[in-house]
């Protein structure tokens, strides 16, 4: 079987009509359960911003391309879909392999007017049909686990769900595999189509790909706004992910095994891994009495040293990558997450230390929070303090003009001058509520995302092979509907930097800012921002000479010592053109 064509993160099948009805009566044949997700434009707008919907539509067995729109996207982002199966063909085609092989069918949705009227054609059209059982979809989520006995109590073999979505998505996701039928299909508004309430497009129009239009000519006061809305969202997703560089397909999401998967990425870390992962075992086994279920995945960018060994005696229990080669921080992550079995992804920095609930609460902001996507935690000193570096903010042409006259420098934490540092957290009051806030950027040391949103995204994008590969994952996750935030009841430990030398962090780190620069910035920005951010380094530089930068307390975060700036300056070449683009592998 061909691998799914993934399009914004959902894995669509690569199926013909008959390709997927003959998976339908195999399911039967077979007696196994089969649930069918089916996504057209408006559905992958909707599960951008809908988790829940997301999870429910991704957790599928067979999902398939419902609407032309999503078939011309796939081939434009470089997937192949060989045709559009649209969710009433293929309840019609079921129909009538149910009627020749005797198979039993349950229809749930509509009115009851509707449903009669349903019944009535679908007797006329397959008379030797076997219906099991018919009921109106007005119930409620109480009634809903009756409804599912009664469904299997009748014996059916396919289950047919004239439901709109998300309510559909949630009876399937609920309850499906409990009502007993083999196969489950959410064929949305076909009974109307089938019991002659709405009249379906011509076979030319369909063909043409112009269903939608007809729909809209027939109702456009109705169909107009929200045409409007979800096909001109749909397109803006494409014509990003076309200019950003479709990611390469992942396979299929399975449905997670466990709660969350703790990913590190080492590189010669022997000298300090031990103590992150002895604080990874804490958190895991704090969240484990809390009933969350992890596991801890350990990717080693070839080191050459013993840092494999050292992970192997410090975390006995974790799965551990040694990989042949450095293709960077981005690289190690999505090689940790292509064998994650997590419903949630927790990126740990191998010189970070978390506090024995941050799991657990990562976990619980994001149960509170299903549409943040990246969820941040609070980072401290060793002596307990809160650091400010738990998130930044979002870089723009007003944050480069100040670096480049020095005000984020003589201003440090001015809300004006030093937009980019972020707020200190406020003191916790006792028994008071933690504190959340959405924030531009998630510090990428440490990192939960959502496995769903992960997919959607691509993971970090590869071409910043080390810092600035969190800020780029976080804009792209805004942009896309999420909202990236932090809570502070997560706290965790990260004195940063111990695997970089000062010059050559630095070289990375501007690497990464211009790269970030080049990705989000406006075309007539762009240069504009790299010149400030040459003439920040070359201002500092030049007045390194006469007076030392400020020291760390007075600027609240890490500072460089006066001999960088010169050498960073002397060093620009290797850093203003940014990072090369990467192919995904």
């Amino acid at each position: 079987m061909r691998a799914p064509a993934v399009v914004f993160g959902t894995p669509i099948d690569p199926l013909t009509l008959r390709d997927a009805v003959e998976r339908c009566v195999s399911a039967v044949e077979t007696r196994s359960f089969l649930s069918i997700g089916m996504v057209n434009a408006a559905k992958l707008v909707h599960m951008r911003a809908q988790p829940e919907l997301r999870r429910s539509v991704v957790q599928c067995d067979m999902i398939l391309a419902d609407g032309q729109a999503v078939v011309w996207a796939a081939r434009l982002l470089g997937r192949s879909l060989p045709e559009r199966v649209a969710g009433i063909d293929l309840f019609t085609s079921l129909l009538g392999e149910s009627e020749r092989r005797g198979h039993r069918v349950f229809f749930l949705g509509a009115t009851r007017e509707v449903l009669d009227a349903l019944l009535a054609e679908i007797r006329r059209r397959h008379p030797g049909l076997v219906v099991a059982g018919a009921r109106d979809g007005y119930f409620s989520d109480e009634e809903a686990g009756a409804v599912a006995e009664e469904i299997r109590a009748a014996g059916t073999d396919l289950l047919f769900l004239g439901m709109s979505s998300p309510r559909k998505e949630r009876f399937l996701e609920t309850w499906g595999e409990r009502t007993g039928a083999c196969v489950v299909h959410g064929v949305g508004g076909s009974f109307d189509v089938l019991a002659g309430v709405v009249r379906r497009a011509p076979l030319a129009w369909q063909r043409a790909g112009l269903e939608w239009l007809y729909r809209l000519l027939q109702e456009p006061r109705r169909l107009g706004p929200r045409y409007l809305r979800t096909n001109g969202a749909f397109i803006r997703m494409t014509a990003l992910e076309r200019m950003r560089g479709a990611s390469a397909a992942a396979p299929r999401p399975a449905r997670p095994d466990l709660g969350v998967s703790v990913i590190v990425v080492t590189y010669r870390s022997a000298g300090y891994v031990t103590g992150c992962l002895k604080a990874v075992d804490r958190a895991l086994e704090h969240a484990r009495g809390e009933g969350i279920t992890g596991e801890l995945v350990v990717v080693d960018n070839a080191s050459g040293d013993d840092t494999v060994d050292v992970v192997r005696g410090a975390a006995p229990g974790a799965r551990i990558v040694a990989r042949e080669e450095n293709d960077g921080f981005a690289g190690g992550c999505h090689a940790g997450a292509r064998i994650a079995r997590g419903g949630h992804l927790l990126f740990v920095n191998p010189d970070a230390e978390l506090e024995p609930g941050a799991v657990t609460a990562l976990l619980e902001a994001a149960r509170r929070h299903p549409h943040a996507g990246i969820i941040g935690g609070r980072c401290v000193t060793e002596s307990g303090e809160s650091d400010p570096r738990s998130w930044w903010g979002r870089p723009t042409l007003w944050s480069a003009l100040c670096f480049g006259l020095g005000l984020s420098t003589a201003f440090p934490g001015h809300r004006l001058l030093d937009p980019e540092t972020p707020r200190p957290w406020a003191a916790p009051a006792p028994g008071g509520a933690p504190e959340e806030s959405r924030v531009p950027i998630v510090t990428g040391a440490m990192m939960l995302v959502d496995r769903h949103a992960w997919d959607e995204l691509g993971g970090f994008d590869r071409a910043f092979f080390m810092y600035g590969e969190d800020a780029d994952l976080c804009l792209r996750a805004a942009r896309m509907g999420y909202h990236p935030m932090v809570t502070s009841t997560a706290a965790f430990v990260h004195p940063g930097g111990l695997s970089s030398s000062s010059l050559r962090k630095q070289v990375m780190l501007h690497t990464g800012k211009v790269t970030l620069i080049r990705r989000h910035f406006t075309p007539g920005t762009r240069w504009a921002a790299v010149l400030l951010l040459k003439s920040g380094v070359l201002l500092r530089a030049v007045l390194s000479r006469w007076m030392s930068p400020p020291d760390a307390t007075r600027q609240g975060r890490p500072t460089s010592r006066r001999d960088d700036w010169r050498a960073l300056w002397a060093a620009r070449a290797q850093w203003t053109r940014g990072w090369p683009s990467r192919s995904p592998s």
